[in-house]
């Protein structure tokens, strides 16, 4: 907050009613000593009460940024009007400030801004891994030839896989998480669009698309995954390794459709198992990791391409 002021003040009020305890301050924070006589005798202060923190901005108008902290009228200085609203206590209370400092906006305190690592609602980050890790795993048990695709799959590929994952995108852009976003909006919509061409029936208007087609059509969306892997070099290694693994198995798919291969499909299938599996381990290694506060499943997180653990 550049040209703005900060005025840090610390109040404490002693409570009659306990016995005084010595303050438990911190070792930038100045004690005023009392003069008693010839002596000089450091105070004995209760636990604070109360921290006070306004920010006075320079660079407002007819200083309409201090109004509503100190009146226009006053002639109090902003450290004299800070002690008055930091007494929280009776009239005739002992009141104490023992800490007051006056910094630069560089120093004033402030909150962290919203990231990815201090998000401003829940994160929706775990959810999205699993829309597509199990989707993923079920939809590619179809592609390995092990079962034959169902109504149940479909289901799941159209609601959890396309439209939570859709929505989960949204929420990580209220967290400024664009990678997140760009992920989960798009790979949503995949899945919408791929349960589309299994259950839209076929008419004289739509027809089922031939190989060299889809084949065109997966080329595409390895460009795509890519590129999101180009910009996972800052994410931890589990998720570098998941956005590796997907353009690999698009490439795998436009290959076996170019080649009209079943071998290659059947490959390509338990790639994407792999895969599925990978990101259902990742959201459940998130899930644990928001709710306990560390890292229970290994995330392997990463800084300056080496792997710390946080």
């Amino acid at each position: 907050m550049p040209g703005s002021v900060g005025i840090f003040a610390e109040a404490d009020v002693a409570d009659p009613g306990e016995p005084a305890t010595h303050a438990n301050t911190t070792a930038a924070a100045s004690t005023k000593a009392v003069d008693n006589g010839a002596k000089t005798v450091r105070p004995r202060c209760g636990r604070p009460r109360k921290v006070v923190v306004y920010y006075f901005d320079s660079d407002a108008e007819n200083d309409e940024g201090v109004a509503d902290a100190v009146e226009n009228d006053s002639t109090t200085s902003p450290s004299e009007e800070l002690k008055a609203l930091s007494r929280c206590g009776p009239p005739n209370a002992p009141e104490r400030v023992c800490c007051y400092s006056h910094c630069g906006h560089r120093r004033a305190p402030a909150h962290r801004p919203i990231s990815p690592e201090n998000p401003r609602i829940g994160s929706p980050t775990p959810l999205g891994f699993f829309a597509f890790g199990m989707t993923m795993l079920l939809y590619n048990v179809h592609n390995a030839n092990i079962c034959r695709l169902n109504m149940a799959t479909m289901g799941l590929i159209l609601i959890f896989g396309g439209l939570t994952q859709f929505v989960c995108g949204f929420f990580e852009l209220i967290n400024r998480n664009t990678l997140g976003c760009t992920i989960s909006t798009t790979y949503g919509a995949f899945w919408v669009a791929t349960a589309i061409l299994f259950l839209w029936p076929e008419s004289s208007y739509v027809e089922k698309d031939d190989n060299n087609y889809m084949g065109g059509f997966f080329l595409l969306w390895f460009v795509f995954a890519s590129s999101l892997f180009a910009s996972s070099f800052r994410s931890p290694f589990t998720c570098m390794a998941l956005l590796f693994l997907v353009p690999l198995n698009f490439l795998l798919q436009s290959i076996g459709f170019f080649l009209n291969s079943d071998t290659i499909a059947h490959v390509t299938g338990y790639l994407g198992m792999v895969i599925g599996a990978l990101a259902t381990y990742i959201g459940m290694a998130f899930t644990l990791r928001d709710v306990y506060g560390r890292s229970l499943l290994p995330i392997l997180f990463q800084k300056r391409m080496r792997y710390v653990e946080w």
